[in-house]
């Protein structure tokens, strides 16, 4: 039996907020992904439109002194991934001036055990915690497997949250 591999979803967390309805992403990855670019027009629309969205409430909501600090986390750790293509071009989308960027890399973090964890938190963890916890906004791009998010962004969760 084949895995469950439907939805690309994209969402947008600021302050704590869920700042959007969660966008679904189309599957065809060859129309969407060339060289890691996002190439479908109707994913690039709707993404836009989310990212007007977010600027606006940063504008009408909130008194953000200076730059917006945006960290990106993908769902997957492909190179070629049809959802950090989709955090890139949303990012891309934002005017530097106004917004900073970084897309998070967790490709070495170990699967979560508690034996690991009562030794010490590794310092790989302790760096993605600090780095999301200094952050203003959270850009999510997540595959669904199996009805649920990918296995290494729960194993990313699942560490961050024990800091």
């Amino acid at each position: 039996m084949r895995a469950t591999y439907e939805l690309r979803k994209m969402m947008v967390y600021f302050n704590g907020e869920v700042l959007n309805k969660e966008i679904h992403i189309p599957v065809n990855y060859e129309k969407f992904v060339t060289e890691l670019k996002l190439t479908d027009v109707e994913a690039q629309k709707a993404i836009g439109n989310q990212m007007t969205a977010f600027q606006d409430y940063i504008k009408m909501y909130t008194k953000v002194s200076g730059r917006v600090k945006i960290v990106g986390i993908s769902g997957s750790l492909r190179k070629m991934s049809t959802n950090t293509a989709a955090i890139k071009f949303a990012a891309s989308l934002l005017p530097k001036d106004r917004f900073s960027f970084e897309l998070l890399d967790y490709s070495d973090l170990s699967m979560y055990n508690g034996d690991d964890e009562a030794m010490s938190v590794p310092a790989n963890v302790r760096k993605l915690h600090a780095q999301i916890l200094g952050a203003d906004a959270i850009i999510f791009g997540c595959p669904e497997y199996n009805y649920s998010v990918s296995g290494v962004l729960k194993n990313m969760i699942d560490w961050v949250s024990r800091v």
